[in-house]
C-alpha cells in the first residue's frame, strides 16, 4: 500500500514539474555576461570577475506592442484590422540593456539586446562603454513649458517654426526684456506668474527677487528669434515659468541680454543663501546647423 501511494505521488509530481516557468531573466543575464566577457578585451581580471559574479542593473524600453491574432470561427470570418487585435503585454518587444559598473573603470559596461518583456528570446547584439549623464530636470521642464507656451500663444508662428522649437534645443540667456505686469484684485484674474508670486509672498515676508531668463530659437526670418521669457526666484531655471513669447530681432535680443557684470551680481545675490540657489551646470549650446558654440548658455557670448 505504501508503494502505491509513492507511485501516485510521483505520477502527480511529473506534470507539475513540467509546468515550471523557465528563468528567462537568469538566462538573459548569462548571455549578457558571456557576450561582454567575449567582446571586451581591455578589462583587467578584477573587472572581469566583477561582471562574472555580480548582478547587473536592467534598463528597458518599449519597441512595439505585440498584438495577438484572435481566434475566429472559420464559418464566420470577417476582416479585422490589426490595430483592433487584442494586446498581450507579456509578448511586447522590448529593448533591454544589462549594465555593470566595474571598479576602476571610468564608464559602465552596457550589453544591449532585444527580446520580449519577460526577457524570453532576449539576445545581445552590442556591448558599449558608456558614461550616463544625469538629466538636467530644471532645463527639460522649462523647455517643455516654453514649447507649449509658444505653440499655443504665438498666433503667427509657422509650421516649420513649431517643428524647430519642438525638436531642437534652445539657447538660454539672462535677459531684461520689459514686461508689463500688474497684480489683479483677486487671484482668479491673475496670470499663472502672478498667482505664483502671490503664493510665494504669502509663504514668506522676504523680498521676492525675480530673475528673467529667456529660451531662444531661430525664427524663419534669419534676422529674428523666437524668444520665450519667464521668471524664477532662484537665479536659474528651477521653477521657471514662461510669461511672454515674441519675435525679437537679433540686435534687440543682444540689447536686452544681461552683461557678465550683471550676471555676476545676480549670482552673488543668490550665493548668499545657498538653500535658495539651484544653478544648472554650464552647457555648450549649438545654434541650429551653424555649428557655432555660444559658450556658457548662462551669460555666454551671443553667436547668431
Amino acid at each position: 500500500m505504501r508503494y502505491m501511494f509513492l507511485i501516485i505521488a510521483v505520477a502527480l509530481a511529473i506534470p507539475f514539474a513540467g509546468c515550471n516557468t523557465p528563468d528567462y531573466t537568469g538566462m538573459a543575464v548569462d548571455k549578457a555576461r558571456e557576450y561582454a566577457l567575449e567582446n571586451l578585451k581591455g578589462l583587467d581580471e578584477n573587472q572581469r570577475h566583477f561582471i562574472r559574479f555580480t548582478q547587473p542593473e536592467l534598463y528597458s524600453d518599449l519597441i512595439f506592442e505585440r498584438q495577438v491574432m484572435p481566434h475566429t470561427d472559420m464559418d464566420h470570418i470577417k476582416f479585422v484590422k490589426p490595430s483592433h487585435f487584442p494586446i498581450d503585454p507579456g509578448q511586447d518587444i522590448m529593448h533591454h540593456c544589462f549594465v555593470w559598473a566595474p571598479p576602476g573603470l571610468d564608464a559602465k559596461v552596457v550589453v544591449v539586446g532585444d527580446g520580449e518583456r519577460s526577457l524570453r528570446f532576449w539576445s545581445p547584439f552590442r556591448v558599449i562603454l558608456k558614461n550616463f549623464i544625469p538629466a538636467d530636470v530644471d532645463y527639460n521642464t522649462a523647455k517643455s513649458a516654453a514649447v507649449s507656451f509658444a505653440v499655443t500663444t504665438l498666433p503667427e508662428i509657422t509650421r516649420p517654426e513649431i517643428n524647430r522649437i519642438r525638436f531642437s534645443e534652445p539657447e538660454v540667456f539672462y535677459t531684461k526684456i520689459p514686461v508689463v505686469m500688474q497684480f489683479a484684485a483677486d487671484k482668479e484674474n491673475m496670470t499663472p506668474l502672478e498667482a505664483y508670486l502671490a503664493d510665494e509672498k504669502a509663504k514668506s515676508a522676504d523680498e521676492i527677487i525675480l530673475t528673467q531668463l529667456s529660451l531662444v530659437w531661430k525664427a524663419d526670418d534669419s534676422s529674428s528669434m523666437i524668444v520665450v521669457s519667464g521668471f524664477s526666484r532662484f537665479g536659474s531655471l528651477n521653477k521657471w515659468q514662461p510669461h511672454t513669447v515674441q519675435y525679437l530681432t537679433t540686435e534687440n535680443l543682444k540689447k536686452n541680454t544681461l552683461s557678465e557684470k550683471e550676471i555676476a551680481a545676480i549670482e552673488k545675490t543668490f550665493s548668499s543663501d545657498p538653500g535658495k540657489m539651484v544653478h544648472p551646470p554650464e552647457r555648450q549650446a549649438v545654434r541650429g546647423n551653424s555649428g557655432k558654440e555660444t559658450g556658457s548658455v548662462f551669460g555666454g557670448n551671443l553667436v547668431f
